[in-house]
């Protein structure tokens, strides 16, 4: 007797606690899947590189790149709960044969990471900092940004001319 209501005790409580772990696992998502839908409508993007303070002093402490993905009428692409990793290469410039500014020597070479379209927005608190300590091997002030968004949908460049490479 005691063995069947030891059975039934554990059918009764253990089966439906197994039952109850086998739903949860069914309807969790999974993290690695990405809406690549949201970015259907991206056809280019842009960047803007701006000089920036993030201590107390006030001296400026770098650059905070901010990559954009935008459409066919050159607004932002909306796009959220996917990180994407951006390229970033700091140019140093020069006069060409035709007197045309060109890129010349790298000052910095990195890689960041943006998870929302508000990443590349100046108006929100986003973007990649880039801190002027990094960037090297610069003999003018002013440079050229570029940048190598990778999406699902595949990669996108974008380049900024005048940006700062020292406080």
């Amino acid at each position: 007797m005691r063995k069947i209501l030891l059975t039934a005790l554990i059918l009764t409580f253990v089966i439906p606690i197994c039952g109850c772990i086998e739903g949860e696992s069914q309807g969790t998502a999974n993290p690695d899947e990405i809406d690549v839908e949201q970015f259907d409508t991206v056809t280019h993007a842009t960047v803007m590189a701006l000089a920036k303070n993030w201590d107390a002093d006030a001296e400026h402490d770098g650059i905070i790149v901010y990559p954009d993905l935008k459409d066919a009428e050159n607004k932002s692409v909306r796009w959220s709960d996917t990180e994407l990793t951006v390229d970033i290469k700091l140019y140093t410039t020069r006069l060409n044969e035709n007197l045309q500014i060109v890129k010349d020597k790298i000052a910095y070479s990195g890689t960041g990471t943006i998870d929302s379209w508000k990443d590349g927005n100046i108006l929100y608190s986003g973007g990649i900092r880039v801190p002027f300590d990094d960037i090297t091997n610069y003999d003018m002030a002013l440079g050229i940004c570029l940048v190598t968004i990778h999406t699902p949908i595949g990669d996108f460049e974008a380049e900024q001319g005048l940006t700062p490479l020292a406080p």
